[in-house]
């Protein structure tokens, strides 16, 4: 698992805030390159995550030098960087996607993360909507729950979300 440093949420449940500030990382690039050469035959895969790792500004690089190693790739992201996912999709370089549907509205979206940005739920519906109507890849889509923070009918908001954008899996 690679956890890349830097988010653009801020989630108030969120269980890594130590790695939320941009560049606040210990490894390179080349350090996760040299020790994937070391791992050949015996990892299948390596998972993306983070804080977001969309916002590694050269993640499409990175998948492709992983991708040439022979590794499969799992994205974790919040889905607020369709542009970016798209990129990588077009060139067939994820093999699972776990989405993170933080709010199903607006209202809700801005109460968890703590931004007031009505574009960050639109970006995540253009995402569901990559991986539901123009890419054939297996994702999942699930939800970290705070009791504090999500209502029963907070939860049953975000799975309308995802159905309402043909999600089709399980939740």
């Amino acid at each position: 698992v690679v956890w890349f440093s830097g988010c653009n949420l801020k989630c108030q449940y969120c269980y890594n805030p130590e790695i939320l500030p941009f560049n606040s990382g210990t490894k390179s690039v080349e350090d996760l390159l040299n020790f994937l050469d070391t791992r050949i035959g015996l990892l299948d895969a390596v998972v993306l995550s983070g804080g977001e790792a969309t916002s590694f500004k050269d993640l499409l690089i990175l998948c492709r030098q992983i991708k040439e190693k022979g590794f499969k790739i799992k994205l974790d992201t919040n889905g607020t960087n369709p542009i970016i996912l798209e990129r990588i999709l077009k060139e067939k370089l994820l093999d699972f996607i776990s989405l993170d549907i933080k709010a199903g509205t607006s209202e809700q979206f801005n109460k968890v993360i703590d931004i007031k940005n009505s574009k960050l739920l639109e970006s995540v519906k253009e995402t569901l909507t990559l991986l539901n109507y123009k890419y054939d890849i297996a994702y999942e889509c699930r939800t970290t729950i705070h009791s504090d923070l999500f209502s029963i009918d907070d939860i049953r908001q975000c799975i309308n979300l995802a159905y309402n954008f043909g999600y089709r899996g399980k939740y």
